[in-house]
């Protein structure tokens, strides 16, 4: 089993905090679930947090990168993209954020697949990113340099607990690298997921996370 460990930050520079993380132990996202698709780019993550935030850095070497995708709540998940699904309350309910190479955001929240409830705009504002790329859609490409991707996501992005308090020593998760869009789209997971097919919204897979207060 693998062992997940959030550090403890007070800092309020996001600038600052996505340098600092980089000194973080860093966890490899290294789960090839379906041998139909093998593909497997280097793909790892900073995992830290603070009264306000949760703070995520990821750090991708993939063979191609695309971004299609160029505003929130769209489909970020046709293009080089991380995620990090969420549950609150052990697995019946959870947030899927996702986030394309270039910053572009979805959240939503539901019990499965379907019929899931989207963050409104100014939820989604509210979340901080820093890419390394230029903010700016570019066709199926073999970039020279790995990229990396900084979020702060604040509490109230949780918008079904914003007037709850906030457990953590309940939350489940699992984190995700893929790319349906490319010639040779590829789904890795951090904890392993036994479906037959490619499907991240399994929250029986989600597993805990040690936050070191």
């Amino acid at each position: 089993m693998k062992h997940l460990i959030s550090k403890y930050i007070d800092h309020s520079n996001f600038n600052e905090i996505s340098v600092l993380i980089d000194t973080f132990d860093k966890h490899v996202i290294d789960c090839v679930n379906w041998t139909a698709f093998s593909d497997k780019p280097k793909v790892e993550f900073s995992l830290a947090y603070s009264k306000d935030y949760l703070f995520l850095k990821y750090f991708v070497k993939e063979d191609y990168s695309v971004a299609n995708t160029d505003f929130d709540n769209g489909p970020v998940w046709q293009d080089s993209c991380v995620e990090f699904f969420v549950s609150l309350d052990g697995g019946k309910n959870y947030y899927n954020f996702e986030f394309n190479c270039i910053g572009k955001c979805l959240l939503a929240y539901g019990a499965g697949r379907n019929n899931r409830e989207f963050a409104s705009d100014d939820i989604l504002k509210s979340i901080i990113r820093i890419p390394s790329l230029p903010v700016q859609c570019f066709a199926e490409t073999a970039l020279s340099e790995p990229w990396t991707l900084f979020v702060a996501i604040p509490l109230k992005a949780f918008f079904r607990e914003m007037n709850q308090s906030i457990n953590f020593e309940n939350i489940t998760t699992n984190f995700y690298k893929c790319a349906d869009g490319l010639s040779k789209p590829h789904y890795l997971s951090f904890f392993p997921i036994k479906t037959p097919q490619p499907d991240f919204h399994q929250p029986t897979y989600f597993e805990k996370i040690a936050f070191n207060f």
